[in-house]
């Protein structure tokens, strides 16, 4: 048992001066890094006795914090399928998922439908459409509907969103 004492405090050692190394050679002016400054470690070569150690070093995502979803338009085919376009944007490189519901009132009946859909976002919005047949029987019509919609994203260097339940009217015009 104690022979495997050395090779292991070897090895602790060259992983310390190893990462020490490639810390003060990635930052600028061979400055220090400082602990949590969003750097991760990757692809660790073969270290053994007398080895070469690689250590490649990438910064990692912001975590995502914020998502917002929009519903900017909506038509209605004569067939009763309502399409509604929009966007989603985070505030970091993330997976977005979006749903949006619309239903639509006329005298006793309802129509009422549901589509959803993952889409990567960032900063810069990202469109999306939906095409939502009623999942009731009850046709879509031109004229006022009632749609919520909300996301949630996943950054991909971590961290998860939520946007609050979003009501609002849209007015769905017929498709052309």
């Amino acid at each position: 048992m104690v022979s495997n004492i050395k090779p292991l405090r070897t090895l602790a050692v060259g992983l310390a001066f190893a990462t020490a190394t490639a810390l003060a050679v990635a930052s600028p002016a061979g400055a220090a890094v400082p602990a949590g400054d969003g750097v991760a470690a990757a692809d660790v070569g073969q270290v053994g006795h007398r080895g070469t150690l690689v250590l490649n070093l990438q910064e990692a995502e912001p975590p995502v914090t914020e998502v917002t979803v929009s519903v900017d338009s909506g038509t209605v085919t004569h067939d009763g399928v309502v399409t509604l376009q929009g966007a989603v944007t985070c505030d970091h490189a993330a997976i977005a998922y979006v749903e949006v519901n619309v239903v639509q009132r006329r005298g006793y009946r309802v129509a009422e439908g549901t589509g959803s859909s993952l889409l990567e976002c960032g900063p810069t919005p990202s469109p999306w459409t939906f095409e939502i047949g009623s999942s009731n029987g009850v046709l879509f019509n031109p004229g006022n509907a009632a749609f919520n919609a909300f996301a949630s994203a996943y950054g991909y260097g971590g961290g998860f969103a939520n946007t609050s339940l979003i009501d609002q009217s849209v007015k769905l015009r017929p498709a052309r």
